[in-house]
């Protein structure tokens, strides 16, 4: 019977692992179900060693907490791409709800006049427990699947993700301090109806702490986007005054070129070809020059590339792009645009401090399976990493642009890495295709 109880108790590890990788659907390695599946029998075995091990040396239900934490979070932490700061926020948001949950199942307890003398009562304590933590979880997995994964799924710098692991750690310990004071429910029936109410509120507190939490990233993730609509539409832009001062420039041209012939023909007529040479170099000179490159029938992309080039000529920047999309992509344009933007204007400020400057960019799809994006450029050697993650050199930057690449890559299935090999920087993306992808050579 005591193992029972310890099992049951140790069962609301299933919907605190719910919580855990829900809102990490789209970064899980082996896909939700196959997780889920996976995921459930190790935590179902783990309880069970954990309860025999509590029952065996009589150790309390609380005594191997720690320990069996530390173990959900490696076994999270290996189910999941992403990085460590990530993970910790997110399970320290499931464990601290976990700790409320506990006192008010010991509040409960003691209202129902639960004794923890008898067996019977164990079994319904346990059992109470983990029904509060499936009745509070379960009604919410299509909450914490869209709107989680939505905050999830965004690349933030790791110091928000440190804040909310302490907001939500400060929780869990004052959770873990009342439980010292668990006798006193029992003694007094006073005390326990405060301490119900001061552990509702606490979850009403947790709720709208964690409704923060979702509203602050999102802000952060809508103000990303804009700015790089609005990047795009300056790329546009640049695009569309081009192009309309070479056909403006054009049309000049042939407006005078049927004077031009007849200079021409004139100083042909006359012999003076020493004239008739000069002016043809003259007037080949002032030829109007296409400014707009065509790497992509993909009209966003296109302008973003020229957007760059045009950088990359300012600033003395060999420039070389190759592009091949296939017909369909599982990402927005703006999600494209987005990691080649973050990857080529990283490139041009290391270029920048370069002695020899040179940018190279190929985007293609092999084999209609994969979408890659491959970049590689020159910078001055000097970087900065922590963890192996490189950082910003940047002075004004926010060292989260390569961590927004992989975030996006990841969340359709792919892969980001980078890695420098001397004074060259390498970034390579692989994205996983729709079955219908096929090649589009330009």
């Amino acid at each position: 019977m005591i193992f029972l109880q310890y099992f049951l108790s140790n069962l609301i590890l299933l919907p605190t692992a719910l919580m855990c990788l829900l809102p990490m659907k789209n970064q899980l390695r082996g896909g939700l179900r196959r997780t889920l599946l996976v995921g459930g029998a190790l935590i179902t075995a783990l309880a069970a060693v954990t309860a025999w091990a509590e029952t065996a040396y009589d150790l309390g239900g609380n005594a191997l907490l720690a320990p069996v934490l530390v173990i959900c979070f490696l076994l999270y932490r290996r189910s999941v791409r992403a990085p460590v700061s990530k993970l910790i926020a997110v399970f320290s948001f499931a464990v601290s709800l976990l700790s409320i949950l506990s006192n008010l199942s010991t509040c409960t307890d003691a209202l129902l006049g639960l004794t923890y003398s008898k067996e019977t009562d164990l079994l319904y304590s346990a059992a109470i427990y983990t029904g509060l933590g499936c009745a509070f979880v379960l009604p919410l997995t299509g909450v914490f699947a869209k709107y989680g994964s939505r905050v999830a799924d965004h690349a933030v710098p790791p110091r928000v993700w440190i804040t909310i692991t302490l907001l939500f750690s400060a929780v869990f310990g004052m959770n873990m301090y009342l439980r010292t004071v668990q006798e006193a429910m029992f003694d007094n029936r006073v005390v326990t109806l405060w301490l119900l109410a001061v552990f509702c509120i606490m979850l009403v507190l947790w709720s709208l702490l964690l409704a923060s939490v979702y509203v602050t990233i999102w802000d952060m993730k809508t103000a990303a986007e804009e700015r790089e609509r609005g990047r795009l539409f300056e790329m546009q832009a640049y695009q569309y005054n081009s192009q309309q001062n070479y056909i403006k420039t054009s049309e000049r041209t042939r407006h005078d070129f049927r004077h031009s012939i007849n200079m021409l023909c004139g100083l042909y007529e006359a012999g003076d070809y020493d004239a008739l040479g000069q002016y043809l170099r003259q007037y080949a000179a002032e030829l109007p020059v296409k400014e707009i490159t065509v790497y992509t029938d993909n009209t966003v992309l296109n302008a973003q590339l020229n957007y760059f080039a045009h950088v990359s000529r300012l600033n003395g920047i060999d420039f070389q792009v190759s592009v091949k999309l296939p017909s369909a992509l599982p990402l927005s344009d703006v999600e494209l645009c987005g990691m080649v933007g973050n990857i080529l204007e990283n490139a041009v400020i290391a270029c920048k401090r370069a002695e020899e400057k040179r940018i190279r960019l190929t985007i293609l799809a092999e084999g209609g399976a994969q979408l890659y994006i491959v970049a590689t450029n020159t910078f001055d050697g000097y970087v900065r990493r922590k963890n192996g993650v490189y950082l910003s050199t940047n002075r004004n930057g926010s060292g989260v642009g390569l961590a927004s690449i992989a975030a996006t890559a990841e969340k359709y299935g792919g892969v980001a890495q980078f890695y420098h090999e001397g004074k060259e920087f390498f970034s390579n993306i692989a994205i996983p295709l729709p079955e219908q992808g096929k090649e589009e050579s330009l």
